[in-house]
């Protein structure tokens, strides 16, 4: 719901109002959000004491919500969910919910702080299914232990993880976990908003994401997701791999056979075929793909609206020339973007840190980098094996009653 159009007149606003039943409801009110949390009380004690006293004498509830958010007590998220005065769904366990960042069908992720330390977090938080289905939580599950296994530069790092119940014992619990918050726009939105990235520092993105694929793959994950909404770019020109929620533990099969899993647009053409027979060089082709639309601001290939023709041109056509689109790359750069999206897989390099190692020699001279390793020195370990088959997810648990979805809405807005 948007906020209520007002007529914002500075010194009707700044007037304290008369002492009514509404201006007594907003004071009261007031005290339910300092008490809930959702204000900080340290916010709160820190506000002059002329502006604590016209904000609890408001004789209108849309222009008091209005003045928190112009006072910084409250975000313009917080203060829309808030206009049907209920305060229930903006705290999440520890956290107090500021902004709705983004989600999809399986979990939603909010820019969140942390009640005690104030830390920002991005807090992603999955969205209770069909109680008959619990192949979503297993998935939601997997990742959060995923990310948390991953501690490396240019993965984003779990902070905390952790549920939480309603006080109405028939709504379900919600599990969540926090991430650190990278204040930055991802690869795609970076690029439809400014243009194509120079040829260096998309090379520098190849480099920084193939050091983190290639510490997953180390230990035993496939991401199978690796695309430009998923890689974010900070203005200090670091890249941060995330969306671990489709990775491929070689020691267990989580995707059922002849699945597709991925971004149409920039997943391998064996991928397209057979999601769960995939190994690390799908990763290495995504990361081509992905280089590719940061170098002339398009995919390789478009989704199209036939899927079987979009499938089938993807699995007997290589990809083309990039300096068909932007003729100022080298030969030598189209020479590694070819062999990084080669249709076979053995066309392709095995390992990520050959990649890193290909695309490091197109860097400008003054860029400081090098990959990186658990004890800070460079790896030479060996690439991991391929070959290993995957075993069966376990049997999961009976399904449970259906569940109250009151609480769902008011924390999700549906």
């Amino acid at each position: 719901m948007a906020m209520p159009s007002v007529r914002r007149d500075k010194h009707n606003l700044m007037r304290p109002a008369s002492a009514t039943s509404e201006a007594t409801a907003a004071e009261g009110f007031l005290q339910l959000l300092l008490q809930n949390q959702i204000i900080a009380q340290e916010d709160w004690d820190n506000l002059e004491s002329q502006s604590r006293t016209e904000l609890k004498l408001h004789s209108n509830m849309d222009r008091f919500l209005l003045r928190l958010v112009d006072y910084e007590l409250l975000t313009q998220y917080q203060a829309t969910r808030l206009q049907n005065r209920h305060v229930t769904g903006l705290i999440l366990g520890p956290y107090r919910l500021r902004d709705r960042l983004g989600g999809g069908n399986a979990g939603v992720i909010f820019k969140a702080e942390h009640l005690e330390t104030r830390q920002i977090v991005a807090l992603k938080v999955h969205i209770p299914g069909r109680p008959d289905d619990p192949a979503p939580l297993l998935r939601f599950e997997r990742e959060r232990k995923t990310i948390a296994e991953l501690q490396h530069p240019h993965i984003v790092q779990l902070l905390d993880a952790g549920q939480a119940s309603s006080e109405d014992p028939d709504s379900p619990v919600l599990h969540f976990y926090a991430m650190e918050f990278v204040n930055a726009p991802d690869l795609e939105a970076h690029v439809h908003r400014h243009g194509p990235l120079k040829i260096s520092a998309a090379c520098l993105v190849g480099c920084q994401i193939a050091d983190a694929l290639a510490f997953a793959h180390d230990h035993g994950m496939v991401h199978r997701d690796v695309n430009p909404s998923n890689i974010l770019w900070t203005k200090d020109s670091k890249a941060k791999l995330l969306d671990f929620g489709l990775v491929k533990q070689c020691q267990n099969r989580f995707t059922k056979p002849g699945s597709m899993l991925g971004t149409l647009e920039y997943i391998a053409p064996e991928q397209a075929q057979d999601a769960s027979s995939v190994d690390g060089r799908a990763d290495i082709y995504s990361l081509g793909a992905t280089l590719f639309f940061c170098l002339t601001g398009q995919p390789p290939f478009s989704a199209g609206p036939d899927f079987v023709q979009a499938v089938t041109q993807r699995m007997t056509q290589p990809p083309p020339s990039i300096r068909e689109l932007r003729p100022e790359v080298s030969t030598e750069l189209d020479a590694v973007l070819i062999r990084l999206m080669a249709v076979q897989p053995a066309a392709r390099w095995r390992h990520p840190r050959e990649v890193a190692q290909a695309l490091q020699r197109f860097l400008d001279p003054l860029t400081a980098w090098r990959p990186t390793s658990r004890n800070g020195a460079p790896l030479h370990a060996e690439a991991p094996d391929d070959t290993k088959v995957d075993e069966q997810v376990p049997t999961p648990p009976p399904p449970k009653q259906p569940i109250k979805r009151g609480w769902l809405k008011r924390l999700f807005g549906r």
